[in-house]
C-alpha cells in the first residue's frame, strides 16, 4: 500500500494557509508568537520532525517560528546566511522552551545540487530518519524579460528552484514511504505568473 504523501505547490499568497490564525479561540497557549494558530495544526505537528529550506529569511523564516510554536521535536533549518539561521534558532528556542525539542542548522546552497543532496541526507540523519514534513520554500527570483535574460540565469533558477526541490525530496520521501506518513509543501511564487 502506498502512503498519502501531501505534494503541494503553493502560489505565495496561499503558502501560510496552514500557518494562518484560527477563527476558533486558542485551546493551546504558546510563548509569544504574532499569530494564534489552530489548535488542530499544533496537536498535528506536535513532536514530530520538520525539515524546512529558505528559512534564513522572509516566510522561511515566518515558517519556522511558527513550527517551533508547534512544539516540533526536531526542526532543521536551512539557508545560506549562517549568522540569520544562529538568531532564528535562538528565537526558535525560546518559544520551543522544551530541552527535549531540538533546532538543527545545517545550512545549504541550494544552486549546487551536489550540497542539496547531502542537506538532505543530513537532515534526515538529525531527526533519526523521521521526517513528519519537509518545507521548500528556498527560492530565486528574476524580474527581467524572457528574452532580456541570459541564459545562466534561467539555469540558476531551474537549478535553486526546481531541482534543489526535487534531489532534496528523493534523499527525504524514500523514509516517509517506509512509514507510510509525510507531508511535502513545495513553496512557489506569484512571479511564475505573467500578468
Amino acid at each position: 500500500m502506498t502512503p498519502s504523501l501531501v505534494f503541494i505547490l503553493f502560489m505565495l499568497p496561499l503558502t501560510a494557509a496552514f500557518f494562518m490564525p484560527s477563527t476558533r479561540k486558542k485551546s493551546m497557549t504558546r510563548k509569544s508568537t504574532s499569530v494564534d494558530l489552530d489548535p488542530q495544526t499544533v496537536e498535528s505537528m506536535n513532536g514530530k520532525s520538520a525539515i524546512l529550506t529558505g528559512a534564513s529569511s522572509g516566510l522561511g523564516k515566518a515558517m519556522a517560528l511558527q513550527l517551533a510554536n508547534c512544539n516540533v521535536k526536531h526542526l532543521v533549518i536551512s539557508g545560506r546566511n549562517v549568522e540569520a539561521l544562529e538568531e532564528l534558532k535562538l528565537s526558535c528556542e525560546k518559544i520551543m522552551n522544551n530541552d527535549e525539542n531540538q533546532v538543527h542548522i545545517l545550512p545549504c546552497d541550494l544552486s549546487d545540487l551536489k550540497s542539496a543532496q547531502q542537506f538532505a541526507k543530513d537532515a534526515l540523519a538529525k531527526c533519526n530518519n523521521e521526517v513528519d514534513m519537509l518545507v521548500l520554500s528556498g527560492g530565486l527570483s528574476s524580474r527581467s524579460s524572457f528574452l532580456d535574460t541570459d541564459f545562466s540565469v534561467d539555469e540558476l533558477l531551474v537549478k535553486v528552484n526546481y531541482l534543489s526541490g526535487a534531489a532534496i525530496s528523493k534523499e527525504v520521501v524514500p523514509s516517509m514511504v517506509e512509514r507510510k506518513s509525510g507531508s511535502i509543501i513545495w513553496i512557489g511564487s506569484v512571479q511564475g505568473k505573467e500578468e
